[in-house]
């Protein structure tokens, strides 16, 4: 069954560049209401705000400073004080071998946090209009993986790596496998929002349209 993107409200965390700013971009441009974007990049993520109001309208899109491991709490209540959210993708994350602790919290543990605050707010048996984040049946609540394959962004373009020394080969090996852009990680998700029931795992890789795996 197809899921109408039309009129939904989607919040993206890491959303000033790169993955987060193609998902949100092809939101809209599918009919999305509105996208709330999040990032710790203050700067950057106001100028990318200014570029999708010249492109959607000013009242499509709205940006807040965050940090995903610190401001949970105060950004759901700033937040959920002006819209009713239908869709949240948790988009935020590091490349950074030398910071074990950070890499953690911020790709698993605030994953995890995000997810767990929106599911409560969302789900339908306690007063929420269910989304996209399990038991659907009775929450009206869907949970779903998106595999990002090898795609081409700032952050692979400049990690943070343990093993210097041998980068360059490894970097060697990676240009041989199918790489895509982040315009293809923007349609995938949408795609997968349409098309994916609550606990399947989608991948979008080498810039096909996205395809369920089975894991």
């Amino acid at each position: 069954m197809a899921r109408d993107v039309k009129g939904k409200v989607v919040l993206v965390t890491g959303s000033a560049d790169g993955l987060g700013l193609a998902m949100v971009d092809h939101f809209l441009k599918n009919g999305a209401e509105r996208a709330i974007m999040l990032d710790f990049n203050e700067k950057k993520g106001l100028q990318s705000l200014e570029n999708i109001k010249a492109k959607y309208g000013k009242d499509r899109a709205v940006f807040f400073p965050c940090n995903v491991v610190m401001d949970l709490d105060k950004i759901y209540a700033e937040v959920t004080k002006i819209v009713t959210v239908d869709i949240v993708i948790n988009n935020a994350g590091v490349l950074d071998e030398k910071s074990i602790r950070n890499t953690i919290n911020v790709n698993a543990l605030a994953v995890m946090e995000w997810t767990m605050k929106f599911f409560e707010y969302m789900r339908k048996d306690k007063g929420g209009n269910g989304g996209h984040e399990y038991t659907y049946n009775r929450t009206g609540v869907r949970v779903v993986a998106f595999c990002p394959g090898l795609t081409r962004t700032h952050m692979t373009n400049n990690p943070n790596v343990r093993e210097e020394d041998t980068f360059n080969d490894f970097c060697v090996e990676l240009k041989a496998e199918e790489w895509q852009d982040v315009d293809d990680i923007g349609k995938g998700m949408v795609e997968t929002f349409q098309k994916a029931d609550s606990g399947t795992v989608w991948l979008v890789e080498g810039g096909r349209a996205a395809e369920k795996i089975n894991v």
